[in-house]
């Protein structure tokens, strides 16, 4: 991956961030779930027509993290277990790596 490509990758993510900033400053609740924060993310940002009653938001359906699930995946490949089947998934995995890594250094 070249220079260029990480830094390319390194502003999409600022960006990212600036709108997950946007979003905490204009929906408190977005900062206590952060199911919430996602689901208001792709319909704000992305687009995405959605609508999920408030049950399962804030009652006892509640909807199990993104995060939990995407750990979970990650923790299961890591093993080698159930790796993508797609091997341009799999590189841009493997890319977007040197991604966070130069954008975790970076305040």
């Amino acid at each position: 991956m070249s220079n260029e490509e990480i830094e390319e990758g390194v502003k999409r993510l600022k960006t990212i961030e600036e709108r997950v900033r946007w979003l905490l400053k204009n929906f408190p609740a977005t900062r206590n779930d952060d199911t919430w924060l996602l689901i208001r993310y792709w319909k704000h940002f992305d687009g995405l027509p959605v609508f999920i009653p408030d049950k399962f938001i804030w009652g006892n359906k509640r909807l199990t993290s993104f995060e939990s699930i995407r750990r979970a995946r990650q923790k299961i490949q890591a093993r080698g277990e159930f790796l993508p089947t797609d091997p341009k998934i799999l590189k841009r995995r493997k890319k977007m790596m040197a991604v966070y890594r130069q954008y975790a250094r970076e305040e």
